[in-house]
């Protein structure tokens, strides 16, 4: 019952940590961009097995 639970938790904050650390180190716009995707993909990738991969609270709720 857990599990998928952590697993949106841990993709959520893959995607962040990626995101966000990329505009805390002031890259370029392009660069946040592919980091954001990338981190997106990585989190899908990892944990659409477990959880369907959201990687939304709003979603994971809705579909709780």
């Amino acid at each position: 019952m857990w599990k998928p639970y952590g697993a949106e938790f841990a993709g959520t904050f893959l995607m962040v940590l990626l995101g966000c650390g990329s505009i805390a180190l002031g890259w370029n716009s392009l660069s946040i961009s592919i980091t954001f995707g990338f981190g997106v993909f990585i989190a899908i990738m990892i944990f659409q097995p477990i959880s369907g991969a959201h990687i939304n609270p709003a979603v994971s709720a809705a579909f709780a």
